[in-house]
């Protein structure tokens, strides 16, 4: 190895060390990441879903058309009441744009599992919500 190029690997190894530390110190660091889900609208289109997690916090957006539809963020934590994994979602604060920012006033836990890179989410069965029916949402993870 050339002595620069061992240089430079000296010099990058406390960034990647801190990175993988920072990565093991997360309560989230299972489901850190960037998740996108798709879903073709009956009427045509698609809306699209980003769900980012990182450590302990999460913003989701929902997006038609490039268009902002729905916007949250908040605490997330992961928990577990055997045999099912949960994501309780805490101090949520949401709106219809970035801008706008209300006060959801409840938690929310969905049932969650990881498999073969999917994350899968079961929504609203905690419990039952006016205009919002029990669902099944699976994630795909950006790749960096």
């Amino acid at each position: 190895m050339k002595p620069r190029h061992l240089a430079l690997l000296l010099a990058l190894l406390p960034l990647s060390l801190n990175s993988t530390a920072r990565a093991a110190d997360s309560p989230t660091a299972a489901v850190d990441g960037t998740w996108t889900s798709k879903l073709k609208l009956p009427r045509g289109g698609e809306l699209l879903t980003v769900l980012v997690i990182d450590q302990g916090k999460f913003t989701h957006r929902v997006t038609a058309g490039g268009v902002v539809q729905f916007h949250s963020t908040g605490k997330v934590a992961l928990e577990e009441m055997k045999p099912f994994k949960l994501m309780a979602f805490t101090g949520v604060v949401w709106g219809h744009s970035e801008a706008e920012k209300l006060d959801l006033g409840e938690d929310r836990r969905s049932p969650y599992s990881l498999h073969e890179g999917i994350l899968y989410m079961a929504n609203n069965f905690d419990k039952l919500r006016k205009d919002e029916a029990p669902r099944l949402d699976a994630f795909e993870k950006n790749r960096p």
